[in-house]
């Protein structure tokens, strides 16, 4: 069948049957590509577009090392700010302010009853003061554990319950819990007692 097909072809010109073997050779390349080297050259230019975008991302933001200069002059700047602070005067006014501040809010949001806040000892060691404050409050139990998780992380590296006490108060469902809150400031920052 082929064979008489060419025959016909190639009496009515010489030159047919090379041009259709042609064409069938690039018909049969398109339909490899299609199905063979399409997809990964689709991949290919995916990753080096995204390459090329990453490399623009970069030289914006100036590289690793402007990163690290960048993050340099954060960190001196944070430095001289907090030694600002550290060494005005009344710095530990300012803590003591601030604390009462942070226990009225807590213990008004949490339905605490704040009973008392009597400042204690002030020690010092490795270059701090440590502020101690013994504070008293009444709540139900839950109230009272929740306040207390959510006071330490108001504190934060500034201070921390050192001790607690807690016991129930006049027969209903509240407890009264006493605890020691101890503030830390450095040494130079408490100098003016």
């Amino acid at each position: 069948m082929m064979s008489r097909l060419f025959r016909l072809l190639a009496d009515r010109d010489p030159r047919l049957p090379p041009l259709v073997a042609l064409l069938l050779v690039v018909f049969v390349c398109i339909e490899g590509w299609l199905f063979v080297l399409k997809k990964p050259f689709t991949e290919y230019q995916r990753l080096a577009a995204t390459g090329h975008m990453l490399g623009q991302a970069l030289s914006v933001r100036g590289g690793p090392s402007t990163e690290i200069e960048m993050l340099e002059r954060d960190n001196k700047a944070l430095s001289d700010r907090i030694d600002g602070e550290m060494h005005l005067a009344g710095a530990r006014d300012r803590v003591v302010v601030s604390l009462l501040e942070i226990l009225d809010s807590s213990s008004r949001a949490a339905g605490l009853t704040l009973m008392g806040v009597h400042p204690g000892e002030v020690k010092t060691a490795a270059g701090f003061d440590q502020l101690t404050y013994d504070v008293t409050v009444a709540a139900p139990y839950p109230a009272l554990a929740n306040w207390m998780l959510n006071l330490n992380e108001r504190l934060g590296h500034r201070g921390s319950i050192t001790e607690l006490d807690v016991r129930p108060d006049s027969g209903d469902a509240r407890m009264k819990a006493s605890l020691r809150l101890s503030m830390y400031l450095p040494t130079r920052a408490g100098a003016g007692k």
